[in-house]
């Protein structure tokens, strides 16, 4: 994690080491808060930085940042440092580093949906009962099939319009 502390002005007053070694790997001055990001990353960040002093709130946001490896996905929060008499006078800041939890989201996300595309698509019935036999999943031929046998396809008793000894076969194995 990136730790940082600055000034009303913006100023950087303390990094910790991941952030001073990172800017350093960028050819940067550590304390140049503006260097080797996108104006339009600067004014955002800037825009929070205000926040906290003028509202004493805490802001939570995640951000590209240019980092020496390429860009990064960043957790930035930014907090207000409060004096004794409850005035701001420094903001707080943690950057966590989220790409990998990020392209693990997006790749489960992408694996959910084909899953999906495919469980849905497939030619046969295939649904999910949770342990009270709720549906759960109910996949595309399955709910035309009950709908064609007029039994709305998320029906608790899912052996409406079966013969009773083919119901009685599905209530076993459920």
């Amino acid at each position: 994690a990136e730790i940082f502390l600055k000034d009303r002005e913006g100023a950087f007053i303390l990094v910790n080491r991941p952030l001073r070694d990172e800017r350093t790997r960028l050819g940067v001055d550590p304390a140049d808060r503006k260097a080797h990001q996108p104006p339009e990353l600067i004014e955002r960040l800037e825009s929070q930085d205000r926040k906290v002093l003028e509202e004493a709130a805490t802001v939570n946001d995640e951000a590209v940042i240019q980092t020496a490896s390429g860009p990064r996905i960043k957790r930035i929060v930014k907090f207000p440092v409060l004096d004794e008499n409850g005035e701001v006078v420094a903001i707080g800041g943690i950057g966590i580093d989220i790409t990998a939890e990020r392209a693990a989201r997006d790749a489960e996300q992408t694996a959910r949906r084909e899953l999906e595309a495919i469980v849905d698509n497939a030619p046969l019935h295939i649904f999910l009962k949770d342990r009270d036999r709720r549906f759960i999943l109910i996949n595309r031929a399955r709910r035309e099939e009950r709908s064609r046998a007029g039994v709305a396809p998320t029906e608790r008793d899912s052996y409406l319009g079966y013969a009773p000894e083919t119901a009685a076969r599905f209530a076993t194995l459920d």
